[in-house]
């Protein structure tokens, strides 16, 4: 080990400030040259030259030395003396490569033993991270690794919404390879509790591609969760987060104020570019464009269409709806981990609860709980048993700012959601309130939408149960030589249901469309039936994998030997189902049969 000396005399100057010069020097007496000497309170900052030596001005006293190597820990020593000798030992920077491991989901490594480009991921970086999923935990922290939200919702080969170092199929799958302790991962990945995590390996060339297949042409990650030790005392760890997100706003959207939009809007309007929506009866317009109209039919005065389109004008869209729609998102984090273990065995019980609600008051409950157990029955013989459950519940929020700030597909920035009290306003995005108000002669469902309250009636629930059952039997034959045989179990359920009530303006809008009204009778009739409409569908997945496995090492001064020879069977299956229930009623539990052959015309078009 070296040892850091300095030797430092401080020579007074003035009452005030000191000059402080040293020498720093390592075990064998040798200079150390540039070194870096900071002092906390002055702020000067200097380094040791080709003879060690250094010099720095203190013009507050006392003050702090912070000195800092790339060879050596960074330390600090208080400076409160003058002419008193300091004397300070740094720590040498080691890092042991040897302790260090790569788990290809296959073997364990070393990193000088694996082509290719590998990032590891140990467990104290990612509890440096926050957040409820273990891919939240590798943002920022992994080269290579790419976050795109918005393409994982607008593309279903990309469910994960990350890629490393791009992609690399293009009509197959676009996520990585997910690998669970040692096996393909077919579930959700944010069904991972991130402190069941012990390490990640990132895999990112083609050199996964030789040991996972083509399924890895997109890199993988494996995972490899926590495990007791054999004669480990009991530990337990238990942490707990809460997270607070302030209210986001709409001050980033970078657009044209709400007066450019309007005088926009009104140039427009007297080039004739709306003529042909306004000639349509049932084309909504946007709130300026429809005072223009009326202004040019003779509906109100000259003054009257004035007054109203300043009234709009003082309308601040984004403003509103950060007021009536977004808030803070809370995030609250729950988790402990029992471990200890004997000589003949070992166990490790685990459980995380999770609750957040985002901006939008979408909510997400998320339960872990974990058992493993390894068994040592004879000498050389080990068997590891776990089981992972996850149960995970998400529910719906308010609608998002593109689904209700625009009309007819055009985007208007002074729409108003609520008055001042926080009564909800009506907002005619599909069809004109002109020609909603007479198309049923009286006989339609109201059609209005109200965007602040349309997430009370129109719910969406997901709920997913994940398990995933683990038997391992290793035995070691000879010194270098073990034989293990392993299998795993996944089942994957998720129901998702979409309650709409009558209330709710899809449900409204939907039985409106198709109502046949008879003119002359007056008799009305609902191909789609008076009542709520609810989607449901159910999924589950399941995957059995076997695997036998010959491992070989052997090791003399710098050489080491390396052999793996096994076999390994994989199914997976997954079935589906889905239906739409029209005329749904809870209490009591029914619905009612419509017809699926005939056509009938809507009432927008005929």
């Amino acid at each position: 080990m070296r040892i850091l000396i300095i030797f430092l005399t401080l020579l007074t100057t003035s009452l005030n400030a000191q000059t402080i010069s040293g020498t720093i020097l390592n075990h064998e007496n040798q200079p150390v040259a540039g070194a870096t000497i900071q002092s906390l309170r002055s702020g000067n900052t200097v380094s040791s030259n080709s003879k060690g030596a250094f010099s720095i001005r203190l013009s507050v006293f006392p003050d702090s030395l912070y000195i800092t190597h790339i060879s050596y820990t960074t330390q600090y020593i208080a400076v409160t003396a003058v002419g008193t000798p300091i004397t300070l030992n740094l720590q040498p920077l080691t890092v042991n490569l040897e302790t260090i491991e790569i788990n290809t989901g296959y073997q364990k490594l070393k990193p000088n033993e694996l082509n290719g480009s590998v990032s590891q991921v140990n467990n104290q970086l990612l509890n440096q991270q926050a957040g409820t999923g273990i891919l939240k935990r590798l943002q920022n922290v992994t080269p290579g690794l790419a976050f795109n939200e918005s393409f994982r919702n607008s593309s279903t080969q990309n469910k994960t919404g990350i890629n490393i170092r791009g992609l690399g199929t293009i009509n197959g799958p676009l996520d990585p390879l997910i690998v669970v302790d040692n096996f393909i991962y077919e579930g959700n990945i944010n069904n991972i509790n991130p402190n069941d995590v012990e390490s990640i390996t990132v895999l990112k060339d083609a050199a996964a591609s030789s040991i996972w297949g083509a399924r890895a042409g997109n890199g993988v990650i494996v995972i490899t969760t926590k495990k007791a030790s054999f004669n480990q005392k009991l530990k337990t760890e238990f942490n707990s987060t809460f997270s607070y997100a302030v209210n986001p706003g709409l001050s980033y959207r970078n657009e044209l104020s709400v007066n450019d939009y309007i005088d926009l809007e009104q140039f427009l309007f007297g080039k004739g570019f709306f003529n042909s929506s306004i000639n349509q009866r049932h084309i909504p317009l946007t709130p300026a464009v429809q005072v223009l109209a009326n202004r040019r039919s003779g509906l109100i005065s000259a003054a009257d269409s004035t007054s109203q389109i300043n009234a709009l004008k003082q309308v601040d869209g984004k403003a509103q709806y950060t007021k009536w729609f977004l808030q803070p998102a809370i995030t609250q984090q729950y988790a402990i981990n029992l471990r200890a273990g004997t000589a003949a065995m070992s166990w490790l019980i685990s459980a995380a609860y999770d609750k957040s609600a985002d901006h939008l008051n979408a909510k997400n409950d998320k339960l872990n709980l974990r058992i493993v157990n390894s068994f040592r029955p004879v000498k050389n013989l080990t068997v590891d048993v776990s089981l992972y459950y996850t149960g995970n519940k998400h529910e719906n929020g308010r609608l998002n700012y593109n689904a209700v700030s625009a009309i007819n597909n055009r985007y208007v920035p002074y729409m108003a959601y609520a008055d001042d009290n926080g009564n909800a306003l009506p907002v005619y995005q599909q069809y004109r309130k002109a020609w909603t108000d007479t198309a049923g002669a009286g006989k339609l469902l109201q059609w209005e939408f109200y965007p602040l309250e349309e997430h009370k009636h129109n719910k969406a629930t997901t709920k997913t149960n994940d398990i995933i059952a683990n038997v391992a039997v290793n035995y070691k034959i000879i010194n270098g030589l073990d034989a293990s045989v392993s299998y795993q179990f996944q089942q994957q359920s998720t129901v998702a249901e979409n309650l709409a009530s009558v209330e709710s303006f899809s449900t409204r809008q939907t039985i409106n469309l198709f109502t046949q009204i008879n003119r002359s009778s007056g008799t009305v009739t609902y191909p789609v039936p008076l009542g709520d409409i609810v989607r449901s569908s159910n999924a589950r997945s399941g995957s059995h994998n076997m695997r036998g496995q010959l491992n070989y090492s052997k090791q003399w001064q710098q050489h080491r030997v390396m052999a793996m020879a096994g076999a390994e069977l994989r199914t997976v299956d997954g079935s589906g189902s889905s239906a739409v229930y029209y005329g749904y009623n809870q209490k009591p539990l029914q619905y009612a049969i419509v017809d699926h052959v005939n056509s009938y015309p809507t009432i927008v078009t005929g």
